[in-house]
Formats: C-alpha cells, sequence, structure tokens
C-alpha cells in the first residue's frame, strides 16, 4: 500500500515535470525573438518567376510576402533554448499571416503538378498522407526558390532536416520526426500560432485522425488582421502542363 503510494505520487509528480517541460517550450516559440536578424535582400518577383511556381502565380506572390515577415537568425548553428521549426509551424504561420491557404498537391509526375484547392473536396479525399502535411510539402515548392536564391547570393544555406523534434517538444509525441529547419525564425503572430498548431494537434490526436479539416476559425475566436497587398501584376491561371517548372532564369 505504501509503495503504491509512492509510486502514485512520483508519477504524479514526473507529470507536473513534463507539463512543465511542454509548457516552456511552447512559451519559448510563442515568445521567440531573434536580436540581430539575417538582412535578406529578396529579389523583386516578377511574373516570369511567379509563372514558374507549380501551385500557380498567386501563392507565389503570397509566400514572397509571407517570406518578408520572417526573421532569421543571422548565425547558422542554433543557439541554446532553439529548438529549430517544422514545415507544419510554418504553414500554419502563414494562413495566420496572409489570411490564405496554399493548394493541396494531389500527385506528381516529374515536373508536373496536379493541385487543388485547399476547400476543395478533392483535397480532402487523400490517402495516408494527411491533408496537412501535403499543404506543408505544397509550401516548401513555393518557398524554396527563395532559399535556392539566398544560397546562390552567397548568404548562409538555412539548413533543412528530417528529424525535427519542435512538436514531440511541445507535447505531440507522435510527431517526433517532422521536417523542417534547425533554426527557429522569429514569427510574426507567433503565440497565435503556437496556440492554433496545439489546438490543432490535440484535436487530431483525440480523433485518431491526422487528416482533419484545418480551419483557422475555430481554433480563434479572433484572428488576427493578416497582410494587406495587392498582386503587381495580372495574375495568369495555368494548368499544370502550361507551368514552367524548374526553368532556369
Amino acid at each position: 500500500m505504501i509503495e503504491s503510494q509512492r509510486l502514485h505520487d512520483k508519477n504524479e509528480q514526473d507529470g507536473k515535470v513534463i507539463r512543465s517541460k511542454k509548457d516552456s517550450c511552447k512559451e519559448i516559440a510563442a515568445t521567440w525573438h531573434i536580436q540581430s536578424p539575417l538582412v535578406i535582400a529578396y529579389p523583386e518577383i516578377t511574373p516570369l518567376v511567379a509563372q514558374c511556381c507549380s501551385w500557380g502565380m498567386e501563392a507565389a506572390y503570397d509566400v514572397y510576402k509571407w517570406l518578408g515577415t520572417l526573421k532569421w537568425p543571422s548565425e547558422p548553428d542554433p543557439k541554446q533554448g532553439d529548438c529549430g521549426i517544422t514545415f507544419l509551424e510554418m504553414f500554419v504561420n502563414f494562413r495566420l499571416v496572409t489570411g490564405k491557404p496554399l493548394p493541396i498537391t494531389l500527385h506528381r509526375k516529374g515536373t508536373r503538378v496536379t493541385w487543388a484547392h485547399f476547400e476543395s473536396n478533392q483535397a480532402i479525399i487523400q490517402s495516408k498522407t494527411s491533408k496537412v502535411s501535403s499543404s506543408t510539402s505544397s509550401y516548401f515548392g513555393v518557398h524554396h526558390p527563395a532559399v535556392v536564391e539566398i544560397h546562390e547570393n552567397k548568404i548562409y544555406a538555412i539548413c533543412k532536416k528530417t528529424g525535427i523534434k519542435t512538436l514531440s517538444h511541445f507535447g505531440h509525441s507522435s510527431l517526433q520526426k517532422r521536417t523542417g529547419y534547425i533554426v527557429r525564425p522569429q514569427l510574426k503572430f507567433a503565440r497565435e500560432t503556437m496556440r492554433m498548431i496545439d489546438a490543432f494537434l490535440t484535436d487530431c490526436r483525440t480523433m485518431h485522425n491526422y487528416n482533419l479539416h484545418f480551419d483557422p476559425k475555430k481554433y480563434c475566436d479572433i484572428l488576427p488582421q493578416p497582410l494587406h497587398y495587392e498582386i503587381p501584376f495580372a495574375v495568369e491561371y495555368l494548368n499544370p502542363e502550361q507551368v514552367v517548372c524548374r526553368r532556369k532564369l
């Protein structure tokens, strides 16, 4: 009886420690501040460049504007407390900052990508790969050219890695090996991003379904005011066969 009570007390204490660590990691992420951010002179996006995006010209410009809100550390190696950032976190932040969804990749063959709008019925019918995971790969598809441009300008490489454990640090232990970056940027609406991710993944875990529909309004009573901007060129809606994908400019 005494031994049983001792184990119960120890487990309860351990649980408090675990919860404390999770809360601490969430708070660090929500308040993450870059004191001396890297100055990145993103090249101006032109209609010709935007046409190279497999998910359309509008998505290319949306990501271009969102990239300008990220503040990356000037050092390529993570400092103490930096647990990196996953594509999922960046996708949710993109939704909050721009107020727009990204397309969903349905399938890919070579340089040809077939996609659908996030809210469409086609996008809901996915295989084992979750809808949100598909969105994050779409995000990287339009984000990657900008990162490549950074590399070509000899700015340090923002290292991509599979195995970022940020989400497991936040308490979602089933998501231990996510793809993302080893250093964490300062995010616009960082706290709102963290709350939304935590609430969404808690729903996914509770319902044993990581393919749930992601609706920001469900997880936030009052959404932050998104960026206001207009695309400075005429958007031409192209079929996948017409996309000038991976062409060297």
